[in-house]
């Protein structure tokens, strides 16, 4: 059997540590721990948020506009600075907040 895999597709048995794996010719189990997955994923959402909020200030201190009516992206015309860097910080805290208790319960195992 081959181990590397051209496409893997998560799904949720029992306590979330297995993934099945798609390989060439047949399916594999190959285990995955999803907490370290979760772990990355939330640590990217917590970086990536606070960069976009740290665009966002500066932009705004940048041009001196002191408010970020201003849109985003012509095609999203609802989607100002102002909301994007709301939304931005809230999943940046939310990413923060399930980090803290994801590691709370790694270091409890």
């Amino acid at each position: 059997m081959k181990e590397d895999t051209a496409l893997c597709a998560f799904q949720a048995l029992g306590k979330f540590t297995y993934t099945f794996c798609i390989n060439t010719e047949r399916w594999r189990v190959c285990k995955v721990n999803i907490q370290k997955l979760a772990l990355s994923i939330t640590e990217a959402l917590i970086i990536y948020g606070l960069i976009v909020v740290g665009y966002g200030i500066l932009a705004i201190h940048i041009s001196q506009t002191w408010s970020g009516d201003w849109p985003v992206d012509r095609n999203i015309p609802w989607l100002t600075l102002d909301t994007f860097v709301m939304v931005s910080f809230a999943l940046s805290f939310f990413g923060f907040i399930v980090w803290r208790y994801l590691k709370y319960m790694g270091e409890a195992k």
